[in-house]
This record gives C-alpha cells, structure tokens and sequence, in this order.
C-alpha cells in the first residue's frame, strides 16, 4: 500500500529552509533535510556560474573519489561545463521525472559514472536565479531496486517550486536600503558600485571564492576590492569589517 503525502513533514522541511539566511548552507541544509522526506542513497547539489559551470559541489553518501575522477574527465568537455548540468535538462521540468537507468542504452557515461557506483535511479531539480539561469543543480541517487514513487514525485513537485521561490530572495536586486546603509557609513571615499555588491555579499556570509564565482571575476580581483573596502571603512580584518558592516552607520 503506497504512503500517504506527508503534508506535515512538507511544513516543517520549508519551515527549517526558510530560517537559512545565507545561500551556500541554504543549499547544503536543503539537501541534508530532503534525505529523509524523499530518502536517496547518493546526493549532490551542484552550484552553477553565471558561463554554466559547476564551481562547488556538496555531496551526500558519494564516493569522493569516483566524483572527483568524473570531474576530471568531464570538465575537459563541453567548454568546462560539466556533464551534470547536461545531465540536469531531463530533470527539471514542471513535473519531476525519474531517470531509469537501468532502461537507458549503454554509454560512456553508464558505464564509466553510473555503473560503478551501481546507480539505479535519479531524480532532481534546478534552483534559478533572477534571470531564470540555472545557480544550483539537486541530483538524488538511489542504487536500490525501490524506484522513485509517485508521492515521492508529488513531494517533490511540491519541495522545488518552494524552494526555488526562497532560493530567488538571495537574487533579488540589493534593496534600497540596504545599499544605503553601507553608503551612509562614515569614509574618507565612497565605496564603488562593485564594492558595495562585494560588502553586502561579505555581509552575508558568502565566501571570497563563491563571490568571485557568483560575480564571474578573479579571486585575485575579489581581493583587491576587499583591500579597498577595508581601507575606506577604516578595518584591519575580515572580523572588523563584518562587525562595521552590520553595526556601524550613520543616521541619515
């Protein structure tokens, strides 16, 4: 007899995503939460850039070494962009799909990815960014013979159009007052354009090396601008200028 949908489940796994303010552990936390609710053997969230490629990944239950031999083979294709994104444009449409791979024709990537690690079924789904670009890719691995139910699916038909909408608030164009209270703080010179994105970034918890993916720029140039902010606002470290960035402004 198939379960019943587990509205209450549902509830509380939105409810532990939407109290995640920074979008790297919103992420992690998201796929850590769903094992349980839609149980996997083998999960990955891959983090897309703005040229379609994958610059982080965190994984669940996954070989590391068998991962990190497919990114070798498979970053070299495709312009740097991973096989998993390509492999993600059967799993995102407006229903969830399951993928049988057992029912697939034999190829390169079954045989040399898929089968060593006795991969069964897959199921997944894409987070987007403001501009409907695809920022993080969800893939769920089971190597039983259970396949994917269809409460499994409704589950998470339900699950993606949520969390893509959270996911979206970490897109959405700095708000006024936001850039504001970075541009009220006392200095000897106004931050630029970019270094306000930066310190708001910073102040969210983003990492030096994801902002330099997300922003498409060098982690040489992340730094630089990093130097500048801290000299305008007058900080020595990383640890003073997020305690300035959140607590010190001017009133007007």
């Amino acid at each position: 007899m198939e379960r019943a949908f587990d509205w209450e489940s549902l509830n509380s796994f939105l409810l532990k995503c939407g109290s995640v303010h920074e979008p790297h552990r919103f992420v992690t936390n998201a796929l850590e939460q769903l094992q349980p609710l839609v149980p996997f053997d083998q999960g990955r969230a891959y983090f897309i850039n703005k040229n379609a490629q994958v610059y982080d990944e965190f994984l669940l239950g996954v070989d590391r070494h068998i991962t990190k031999a497919y990114h070798m083979y498979y970053s070299r294709i495709q312009d740097g962009q991973y096989s998993a994104v390509k492999r993600s444009t059967t799993l995102h449409p407006a229903k969830t799909v399951v993928c049988d791979w057992t029912a697939y024709p034999k190829d390169q990537f079954i045989e040399e990815h898929l089968r060593p690690q006795g991969i069964r079924y897959s199921t997944g789904f894409c987070l987007y960014d403001m501009q409907g670009m695809p920022a993080v890719l969800f893939c769920m691995d089971r190597t039983s013979r259970v396949n994917y139910s269809p409460v499994d699916c409704r589950l998470l038909d339900q699950i993606k159009q949520h969390l893509d909408n959270l996911f979206r608030n970490f897109y959405v164009p700095v708000g006024e007052s936001q850039t504001q209270d970075i541009r009220s703080m006392k200095t000897d010179t106004p931050l630029t354009k970019r270094e306000t994105e930066i310190a708001l970034l910073l102040k969210d918890g983003v990492s030096p090396e994801n902002i330099a993916q997300r922003l498409c720029i060098s982690l040489t140039t992340v730094y630089k601008h990093i130097a500048h902010i801290h000299k305008k606002l007058h900080v020595s470290n990383r640890q003073q200028l997020l305690v300035k960035l959140m607590f010190d402004r001017t009133d007007g």
